[in-house]
């Protein structure tokens, strides 16, 4: 990322936010996808649904529009699966669009087409959350986003407690970056401060892209909540837990 957009991203956190005091009697976990290619969508619900979990799904529908040439595949089928699963459908804009290089109305033009797009595949189904397509956040992207979503998730690491801001929530990735330590590390360390703590994924695969994590990684991960007996909710469950509107 150029210096510059460092800056811009540092001032729309600043001059854009919806600040909320978190105060939590004990700790959420979150579990959540972005894109979301099959593997995503078929092992993250097969993983999370054995422990009795659901997860949180950011899809941006292009990617079920189009061929891609990257051999990720996007099958519309698992959509409906998440709803009818008792899981979360929320957006992450319809073309993926770069923030750093759209304006005001590339921006809302293409939120509008995803939540379209949404309707057209599951009737009556709105979108209640966001997370930003490469994290990218400028005053004008949080300016668009503030009062249309509960939530908005970027990509910066740390574990939502004390004030926080509704439409930057932080995150942890899953993902080769990450040691299985770690993440049970994650997990106490929201235990210990009554913290919401989110992590996000792409791709689930033995194999997986740099974006994504294994399917034992995300077994383990879940399987160290249970043990803890730590709160599992999804985006929007988490969001009314706080008071988010």
């Amino acid at each position: 990322m150029s210096i510059y957009n460092k800056v811009r991203r540092a001032v729309a956190k600043r001059i854009v936010n919806r600040k909320l005091p978190l105060n939590l009697s004990e700790a959420i976990v979150t579990f959540t996808f972005d894109d979301v290619p099959d593997s995503g969508m078929e092992e993250g619900m097969r993983i999370l649904n054995t422990f009795g979990y659901k997860g949180t799904y950011y899809v941006a529908l292009s990617f079920y529009d189009h061929n891609r040439t990257d051999g990720m595949q996007f099958n519309p089928k698992y959509l409906k699966q998440v709803v009818d699963g008792g899981g979360e459908l929320a957006c992450h804009t319809y073309n993926h669009i770069h923030f750093y290089q759209s304006g005001k109305a590339q921006i809302r033009e293409d939120l509008d087409k995803n939540r379209q797009r949404m309707q057209e595949c599951i009737e009556g189904l709105s979108f209640t959350n966001f997370s930003y397509p490469y994290g990218e956040q400028t005053i004008t992207a949080k300016q668009a986003v503030k009062n249309r979503f509960k939530t908005a998730r970027g990509v910066n690491s740390g574990i939502n407690h004390g004030v926080i801001d509704l439409i930057n929530l932080r995150a942890y990735q899953l993902g080769e970056q990450m040691r299985m330590q770690d993440v049970y590390n994650l997990i106490d360390e929201a235990i210990r401060l009554k913290g919401w703590l989110i992590f996000f994924t792409h791709d689930v695969e033995n194999k997986p892209s740099i974006y994504g994590c294994t399917p034992a990684m995300l077994e383990g991960a879940a399987a160290y909540c249970k043990e803890k007996q730590v709160k599992v909710l999804t985006m929007d469950q988490a969001a009314n837990a706080i008071g988010a509107r």
